[in-house]
């Protein structure tokens, strides 16, 4: 609730902390609207039972990664850097690989979440999940002829997930190219 969260992020003045690392602060709202949305992305159809809950915690998401997205000159940084990695020879090994396989795990700590927002793999995994989710949505509603609410919000987090780096453009254009596959694939699943 609202007391913990000024609780758990208060310094030992009773003062809100502030990082001052340039991060915008997050405010409860925002810390509770982020991590909601994981309980409707780990069950797509409650979206249907609760619209208006989901789109809310849809924007507040979106919102916070809008807050803390890049500049197009740190895109373009992490995105020169990726192609300087890239070219590197196998055998030698960069100073700072930040190369990671498998998934990662996040904390929910609230004094944390200023910092995950800026993370481009916890933006592309958060993008990735309600871009999958928003298209599967809006498939649902086409096909029971209802209204279209989520592509507006779909268009939206495609933008965030494009300015996301290093791969941001490329991640987008790969979730499209699975979508597109994906409805091909229940056409001729359903066809026999």
């Amino acid at each position: 609730d609202q007391e913990a969260f000024d609780a758990q992020n208060a310094d030992d003045d009773g003062l809100i902390d502030d990082a001052g690392d340039g991060a915008p602060k997050e405010d409860y709202d925002t810390y509770s609207g982020f991590w909601s949305v994981q309980k409707y992305l780990s069950n797509p159809p409650s979206c249907f039972k609760d619209v208006k809950g989901f789109l809310a915690s849809v924007d507040v998401t979106c919102s916070a990664l809008e807050r803390t997205a890049c500049t197009p000159d740190e895109f373009e940084r992490e995105r020169a850097a990726m192609v300087e990695r890239q070219s590197l020879p196998l055998s030698v090994e960069p100073e700072n690989d930040d190369i990671q396989l498998g998934s990662q795990k996040y904390l929910t700590n609230s004094r944390l979440l200023r910092i995950q927002l800026r993370d481009p793999q916890l933006r592309t995994q958060v993008c990735s999940q309600l871009y999958m989710v928003l298209d599967y949505l809006r498939r649902e509603l086409e096909s029971m002829n209802a209204r279209d609410w989520a592509s507006e919000p779909k268009a939206r987090v495609r933008k965030i997930l494009a300015g996301t780096p290093p791969t941001g453009p490329e991640a987008a254009g790969s979730l499209d190219l699975l979508l597109e596959h994906e409805v091909q694939w229940a056409a001729w699943k359903k066809k026999g």
